[in-house]
Order: C-alpha cells, then structure tokens, then sequence
C-alpha cells in the first residue's frame, strides 16, 4: 500500500499536467500561433519586430518613388484577389514571392547597366556588385541584404510563427525598393 501511494504521489502532477494541456489543447495551440516571439534556450526569433525595424529603416533610407498609372483592363476590373488576402492566407509564400520579384529587380538593374551576371551568381554577390559599381548607395545594399537575411530566416521558420503584420510589413518594405531600384 505505501509503494502505491509513493507512485501516485509522484506521477499526480505529470497526469494533472498532462490531462490539463489535452482538454485545453485548442486554446493552447491557438496561443502558440499568434506568438510573434519564440524563445528556447539560445535560440530567440522575433519575426514580427525584425520586419517592421526592416519596413522603419527603409522607409527612412530609400526615397519612395510613385509606381505609374496603369490603365485598367478587362482583367484589373474584375475582382481580384488582392496581395493582402494572400498574405494573410499563406504568408510564408508572400514573403518569398515577394523577395523574388525584388532577386529579379536587382538582375535586370545589374542588365540595365551592362554589368555581367549568370545564374549561378549569388543575390548577395550581385548586391555588392552594384554598390562597387556605385548604382545603388550603402543604405540600399544594406536594406537589401537584410531583407535577404529575413527571407532566409522566413524560409526556414516554421510557418505558425509568422503572420500577416509580418507578411506585409515585408511586402511595403519589398515594393519600395523595387520601385527605387527601377527607377536607377
């Protein structure tokens, strides 16, 4: 009898642990995906503030340039889905669409200026190419080459941890660029 009160004195509060996170499972996981902050032992990943101190400096650094008028079509007058619901749907993949339409900016600008490229040139290679080349500033090689830094830390995060403040945050940060950079 004693040795069975010892078990149950040692396994009550694992079970009571155990029982309490299956019933509040749902609420649990809920919390757990609209954290913006992962935190375990070393590692500590603050998605949500790194894009919008990415979005902040750029926005102080690079000038924004209006993007032209289109006229619209038989296409742009129906209803579209918008890039905000898609960055709310799945925002991991708006994150990355959105750093390779700025990978392809900074190509053509490297094509526009004559300046030798192939495909097996690195992004970040090609950055420093045009800051050598002196086309873009400093501050425009760095914001690029932060914003390639998060992608890569986006693209290996698991994607409960990253949401639509996220997502476009990075997309403001993205167009404004590739407006600037289109303009060079």
């Amino acid at each position: 009898m004693q040795l069975f009160l010892e078990i149950i004195k040692i396994t009550i509060w694992p079970a009571v642990v155990l029982v309490s996170v299956l019933i509040l499972r749902k609420g649990i996981l809920e919390l757990i995906l609209n954290l913006k902050r992962l935190k375990y032992k070393e590692l500590e990943l603050e998605f949500e503030r790194e894009a919008i101190k990415l979005r902040a400096e750029i926005e102080r650094d690079i000038p924004l340039i209006e993007p032209p008028k289109e006229e619209p079509s038989d296409i742009t007058l129906q209803k579209p889905i918008t890039k905000l619901s898609v960055a709310k749907l799945a925002p991991q993949e708006f994150i990355l669409n959105e750093w390779y339409k700025l990978e392809i900016g900074i190509s053509y600008l490297l094509e526009r200026h004559g300046i030798e490229q192939n495909l097996l040139t690195s992004i970040r290679a090609k950055i420093e190419k045009l800051m050598h080349e002196k086309i873009i500033d400093n501050a425009t090689g760095s914001a690029l080459l932060e914003l390639n830094a998060y992608r890569n830390k986006i693209a290996h995060a698991q994607e409960a941890f990253i949401n639509y403040e996220m997502s476009n945050a990075y997309s403001e940060s993205t167009e404004r660029l590739l407006l600037y950079l289109e303009s060079l």
